[in-house]
């Protein structure tokens, strides 16, 4: 959550407050993702074009070159290149890494909006009929719900 402006009592722009000098955490942690994503760009330099955006540095110091990968597809084909990038590692924080890691990681799917559902109007008349029919009271009255999300007279829906 943004912290509010002491000025005007309005919350703050997030940029500013990674980057302001009232939470030291969150400037750090800023910086870091900053510094993480700097990195990431300079090995992304030894590798082929296709693997832009099919993996992600987690972690690049003395200890531990660590990427996270979309696939297993991609996490072998990060395996493989496992030396070039321990060299690339070495040339940008001056001594290599005692080890790579790649865990894999698949991209979190996007949730589209519920669709609206809806009935072609002849399916909600039929619904209606049976709900009409029906001794059931309580299944009639579910059959009437159904039916009301026919489309108006004169629409046919999907």
């Amino acid at each position: 959550m943004a912290r509010q402006s002491k000025k005007d009592g309005r919350p703050r722009a997030l940029r500013g407050v990674l980057r302001g000098p009232g939470d030291m955490t969150l400037a750090r942690l800023g910086a870091r993702t900053r510094e993480l994503a700097r990195q990431q760009r300079r090995l992304q330099q030894v590798l082929p074009r296709d693997f832009a955006g099919e993996w992600q540095l987690a972690r690049l110091d003395a200890e531990e070159l660590a990427l996270v990968a979309n696939s297993p597809v991609w996490a072998s084909q990060l395996r493989y290149r496992q030396t070039e990038l321990l060299d690339a590692a070495q040339w940008q924080i001056g001594q290599r890494p005692r080890r790579c890691r790649i865990t894999i990681e698949p991209p979190r799917l996007q949730r589209r909006g519920a669709r609206p559902r809806h009935l072609r109007a002849d399916s909600a008349r039929l619904l209606e009929a049976t709900a009409n029919d029906c001794d059931n009271p309580k299944l009639a009255a579910a059959l009437r719900r159904l039916a009301s999300r026919g489309t108006s007279s004169g629409e046919d829906g999907e």
